[in-house]
């Protein structure tokens, strides 16, 4: 699954996600991420349920993992950056649309979920290799090519807008602005 992300991303097709990054909607989901990430109290769900949400950010963390490493080797990743509150501004604004898609798409994902793992409760209660292996179950869906764009989105995002905290996301492709 990841070895497939990095083959498919291009330089061209993340600028072009990150040029898409500084429309104003964006730019409100990348605010709303922001000031989940600041304040101690997470804002409320707009356009996701808490359990949906729950769910999203694990897929969303193995997307775009945090790694751990001894001192600057460590870098933070999609639940660290925040994007699950930029999802949940994305599908409140200008991705309304794909509301429905993601709710038909996680009832997808938790039946192949309970096929795989059939004594599991949750995406978010499997360790990261079984999540690892549900998310290879589901790669080649439109669900799955859904949450990754809208996590790269996330992660990638100006700054300036209250994504890609500390640069992480540019600092992790090389970009230097």
């Amino acid at each position: 699954m990841i070895s497939k992300l990095s083959r498919e991303m291009s330089r061209r097709w993340l600028l072009e996600l990150v040029l898409a990054s500084q429309s104003a909607e964006v730019f409100a989901a990348h605010q709303h991420a922001q000031q989940a990430r600041s304040s101690g109290n997470p804002p409320p769900w707009k356009a996701l349920r808490a359990d949906e949400a729950g769910e999203i950010e694990a897929i969303a963390a193995q997307i775009i993992p945090s790694t751990a490493g001894p001192g600057s080797d460590s870098t933070p990743g999609a639940r660290e950056a925040g994007v699950i509150y930029f999802i949940d501004q994305a599908l409140s604004t200008f991705d309304r649309d794909k509301r429905e898609a993601y709710r038909d798409g996680l009832r997808m994902a938790q039946a192949r979920r309970l096929e795989l793992f059939p004594h599991s409760a949750s995406i978010a209660s499997l360790t990261s290799a079984e999540q690892q292996r549900l998310l290879a179950a589901i790669e080649d869906t439109e669900f799955f090519e859904l949450v990754r764009t809208h996590t790269i989105m996330g992660f990638l995002g100006n700054p300036e807008y209250g994504g890609n905290r500390n640069q992480a996301g540019w600092t992790l492709i090389g970009f230097q602005p």
